[in-house]
């Protein structure tokens, strides 16, 4: 089952103070990968805030009932390698953590002017029939696998 428009708005209320919370973590935390393989909290970060970006300004007020969305050309491998990149090389702390907030706090007030009957409306990417409620619970669940993982190395 979906989740309901309610629900999504308030999953990003909690990115939001989540992110505020990351602004405290160590330069340490900041910079060292969470499990041995993985991503630093810095690019983590920088994930999540480049897929955020992208929803923001290439996808979310395509989302109309009805309407057909090409199917997301950018190769997410290189999209990942770019954002991780950058949260080392071209972001200080500060900078990346206000830049996740501002997108987060964007996505949300949009969310809050699309009318509540658009949410279980279909519409397509490619061939595939969503909802915005479907979509954004998938996006929702990817951002808490990701939240999980720098909470659990942080609070380690």
């Amino acid at each position: 089952m979906s989740l309901k428009r309610e629900n999504i708005l308030q999953q990003y209320d909690d990115f939001i103070h989540w992110g505020k919370t990351l602004r405290n973590v160590s330069e340490q935390q900041w910079l060292e990968p969470v499990e041995e393989g993985k991503w630093s909290t810095a690019e983590i970060v920088g994930h999540l805030t480049a897929w955020s970006s992208m929803l923001l300004e290439n996808r979310l007020e395509l989302f109309k009932p009805g309407h057909t969305l090409k199917v997301f050309t950018k190769n997410a491998e290189d999209v990942n390698t770019e954002a991780a990149d950058s949260a080392r090389n071209q972001f200080s702390q500060s900078e990346l953590m206000n830049r996740y907030i501002q997108i987060n706090t964007r996505i949300k007030h949009k969310l809050e002017l699309i009318p509540e009957a658009h949410y279980s409306s279909s519409f397509y990417i490619g061939k595939n029939e969503l909802t915005l409620s479907s979509y954004m619970q998938g996006i929702i669940q990817h951002e808490q696998h990701h939240q999980k993982q720098i909470n659990t190395f942080i609070h380690a």
